[in-house]
């Protein structure tokens, strides 16, 4: 993570300071028991260029805002079949 980047939260659309999450990390709620778990989608986000940068997979890629809205559709068109 970069220090002085911004980071969505894809689920939610809360954003958190790069600084902040590195120094005291993300509050999950998660249910109470062994076996819970989270898995959180964060995006870059870069207003200064317009893009943003997912962090998914073994490499971040840099997308444009209207490539994510395109793929946004994609994901939903698939997922409402």
């Amino acid at each position: 993570m970069a220090p002085k980047a911004r980071y969505r939260e894809a689920r939610t659309g809360a954003v958190h300071q790069a600084a902040v999450l590195t120094e005291y990390g993300m509050h999950l709620e998660l249910p109470p028991g062994d076996w819970s778990n989270a898995a959180v989608h964060l995006i870059r986000e870069t207003e200064a260029r317009g893009t943003r940068t997912r962090l998914t997979g073994p490499k971040a890629v840099r997308v444009t805002p209207r490539a994510h809205r395109e793929r946004i559709g994609m994901d939903l068109s698939m997922i409402l079949r």
